[in-house]
């Protein structure tokens, strides 16, 4: 795609009878401060101090470019609302100035809207990327896609201290074959226009967490999920390799 691109704590117990949301994600309210924040500082055996590089994960197939601007939450949706904030990091844990953050995420769901079982609710209104590859879908709340706004994709540059921060609707919930995908964002950090990494980022509250496969093919590896508070107010840094 070139430019754009972007996905933590350990699921959950997992049940035969699908996942049992929890009461905030059931609710759409935001979790306590739950996950790890993307700020793994260690010492190196030289004692410097360094970084640990942020999990990459697959682009997905509905990456494009985005508009410029940091605020998503423009299309007078019913969501919950998040802001997501971090730093741009070397694994020096140096911040870098100008590194072009992008952003995109699937449509939002109203709160308490969240599907019952793990395999397809026919009472839920599945999310949607404002993609092409859409076209026909429409949003939980009847929006047919794609449109020329692009919908939930959007990118900044880092400041001086190598800072981001997106406001948006927390996404809600697709298919990925016959289950569904953990609500998530993606991201990819471009320096120079070069990119330096594509992952995706998640909510330590999400009831689907522990089903969805791209989520656990991150858990071994590294931090994959924001910290997020009372507020809705999440935290992740980037940490970019090489």
């Amino acid at each position: 795609m070139g430019l754009l691109g972007v996905a933590a704590l350990p699921g959950c117990t997992s049940t035969n009878d699908g996942p049992s949301p929890s009461q905030d994600a059931a609710t759409g309210g935001p979790s306590q401060d739950a996950g790890s924040l993307a700020d793994a500082t260690v010492a190196s055996d030289a004692g410097e101090q360094q970084c640990e590089p942020t999990v990459a994960q697959a682009e997905g197939p509905f990456g494009q470019d985005g508009l410029q601007r940091s605020n998503l939450n423009l299309y007078g949706h019913t969501g919950v609302p998040f802001s997501l904030a971090g730093r741009v990091l070397d694994e020096a844990c140096r911040p870098l100035l100008g590194a072009q953050v992008l952003l995109w995420h699937a449509s939002p769901s109203p709160p308490g809207a969240v599907p019952r079982t793990l395999t397809e609710d026919r009472d839920y209104t599945a999310a949607v990327y404002d993609h092409p590859l859409e076209a026909g879908q429409v949003t939980p709340d009847g929006q047919s896609v794609p449109t020329a706004e692009r919908m939930y994709y959007g990118w900044m540059r880092s400041d001086a201290e190598g800072r981001y921060r997106f406001e948006s609707l927390r996404p809600g919930w697709y298919l990925n074959g016959s289950t569904y995908r953990a609500s998530h964002l993606h991201v990819q950090v471009l320096v120079d226009g070069a990119v330096r990494l594509t992952s995706q980022i998640y909510f330590p509250d999400d009831p689907f967490n522990d089903r969805d496969g791209i989520f656990l093919d991150c858990t071994p590896t590294g931090r994959c999920t924001m910290a997020i508070n009372a507020q809705g107010e999440g935290t992740y840094d980037l940490v970019l390799t090489g």
